[in-house]
């Protein structure tokens, strides 16, 4: 057993077949004692807690700015039930130690304590009576959104103390609640283990990092049973279909505030439909990529129910290719030419194009509507321009 600057104790443990249990007495000195800071962690009624979570950490300043420093989070537990953790520490070229903490966390909640270091720091952290919640989220909306609904708990200090998803519990690191009972019945939730005092509420729908918090409250709780309630604001459904093609995902963007929201992107089923849920009310951004092609759609809700993305819109026929020599270029056909019509018929497609090129072999020719510069006029070719050697004259659509 060592701290960062000197071994503190050492023995030899010899273990043998049936022996169960060896008890190994750690001592401090005096100079070593100054590395620790001692803590004393009590549950209601003054009952010593057997296994807390402690963690130190530091503020410090570098000229002006001040930054945290995680400390440690291993410590040494004494037959008292006291705890020793070492302090957190910086080099003399990081900065100037601002304040000093210790994070204390145990089944009766969680605690940010600020300390001074000395030779012989202790603390003594005091959990009183718990306090439940019982929160009933209202507004009109159905099962399923109800059970993808996220809610975050954080009490005054700003730690997470409780995150809950759906019918189920989602623990995170550091979170002290373990032993959380979680019910759900119709949009009530149940908050258990907590320490009176204020705390944030906050709702989500989906995956925390990610989503738009729908609503948000504080509450200040009492010792025993405290009913709560929060409004959700409308929520609403989009339906996204493709037309003559295929996409993978789609996104959406709440255009409404300056820097735009983003709302995580969804798959598109067998590459045609795609569904968001959960949206607010507002102006949003439809972003759906096509091949390399990026399709934008703005719509609001509500309103919009329904948005059909046509994968071949927006597209035009241009002459890709047309070689100097060639037949198509001594008509005075050039690279760069809109393709409006070819044989009266539209061109807006790559389908298009092959349709009326491979027409009836009869008709010989193949009359062209062009533009350029704002400009049109009819030019007509001989089918077999196609198959001229080389294929120096190619129309494609972009």
């Amino acid at each position: 057993c060592y701290s960062r600057t000197a071994g503190l104790s050492s023995d030899v443990v010899v273990t043998q077949i049936g022996m169960k249990s060896k008890e190994v007495v750690v001592k401090l000195n005096e100079l070593n004692r100054a590395d620790f800071l001692e803590v004393d962690v009590r549950g209601p009624g003054g009952i010593p807690v057997a296994r807390p979570r402690l963690t130190t950490y530091l503020i410090f300043r570098n000229g002006e700015k001040e930054r945290t420093k995680w400390g440690r989070s291993g410590m040494i537990r004494r037959t008292d039930g006291k705890c020793w953790i070492g302090h957190p520490t910086i080099e003399k070229n990081e900065g100037v130690i601002v304040e000093s903490f210790v994070r204390v966390g145990c089944e009766f909640g969680i605690k940010k304590i600020p300390y001074r270091r000395g030779k012989a720091s202790a603390i003594r952290v005091d959990f009183g009576e718990m306090s439940i919640l019982e929160l009933r989220v209202t507004g009109k909306h159905d099962d399923e959104t109800l059970a993808a609904l996220e809610l975050e708990l954080r009490n005054e200090d700003g730690y997470r103390v409780s995150s809950k998803v759906g019918k189920s519990q989602r623990r995170g690191m550091g979170d002290p609640m373990d032993t959380e009972q979680v019910a759900r019945r119709k949009g009530e939730w149940l908050f258990a283990g907590l320490q009176p005092g204020a705390y944030t509420l906050s709702v989500r729908l989906g995956r925390r990092s990610r989503s738009k918090i729908l609503a948000k409250a504080e509450f200040e709780l009492r010792q025993g049973r405290n009913r709560e309630s929060i409004e959700l604001p409308a929520l609403y459904k989009l339906l996204v279909k493709m037309k003559n093609g295929t996409a993978r995902t789609a996104s959406l963007k709440l255009t409404g505030s300056a820097r735009g929201r983003s709302i995580p992107s969804v798959r598109f089923e067998n590459g045609t439909t795609a569904e968001f849920k959960g949206l607010l009310a507002g102006a949003y951004t439809l972003t759906v990529q096509v091949g390399r092609k990026t399709m934008m759609k703005t719509f609001s809700l509500p309103g919009a129910k329904e948005m059909v993305i046509d994968a071949q819109e927006g597209r035009t026929a241009i002459v890709s290719r047309c070689a100097d020599g060639s037949r198509a270029h001594r008509m005075g056909i050039r690279v760069g030419d809109v393709v409006i019509k070819l044989n009266g018929s539209a061109m807006k497609t790559s389908r298009d194009v092959n349709l009326a090129r491979s027409g009836p072999r009869k008709d010989k020719l193949l009359t062209l509507t062009l533009e350029r510069d704002g400009r049109q006029r009819n030019v007509t070719l001989n089918r077999d321009v196609y198959t001229e050697k080389g294929r120096p004259f190619r129309i494609t659509t972009r």
